[in-house]
């Protein structure tokens, strides 16, 4: 699902949304994307912005163009790799800048996510086993 906020044009978000389900798998290497009008519609967005955000996908190498049968995700692994990366690394300085704001240091919030995690690995372990 599409979700938009007032922070920010939405032509960033969707492009944003569309770099996210590529590098989560929703949308997989090789695989030919819906149509602009598609996306679109599905997005409740201008087709002209849609098509605005695929052509800079397509500028930045991540979806490619084929005049003749349209536009397919990217199978160049590690240009999907990169996109991960940079995202994971954007969320991590968000997260560490909101602990510092809250006065917990990074190692303190290194030690508070393996601590969550744990916990919510007993929680699946128990839910699968029902615990």
């Amino acid at each position: 699902m599409w979700k938009f906020s007032s922070g920010a044009p939405v032509s960033s978000q969707a492009a944003e949304e569309i770099k996210l389900r590529i590098i989560s798998g929703i949308y997989k290497p090789g695989q030919k994307l819906p149509s602009v009008q598609e996306l679109a519609a599905e997005a409740r967005l201008n087709p002209n912005t849609m098509k605005s955000v695929i052509e800079q996908a397509v500028n930045d190498g991540y979806i490619i163009y084929l005049k003749s049968s349209g536009c397919y995700i990217t199978d160049d692994e590690e240009l999907i790799g990169r996109l991960r990366s940079e995202r994971c690394s954007k969320a991590v300085k968000a997260f560490l800048a909101e602990m510092n704001e809250l006065g917990i240091t990074a190692d303190e919030a290194a030690e508070l996510l393996i601590r969550e995690n744990n916990m919510e690995r007993d929680n699946d372990s128990q839910e699968n086993h029902g615990e």
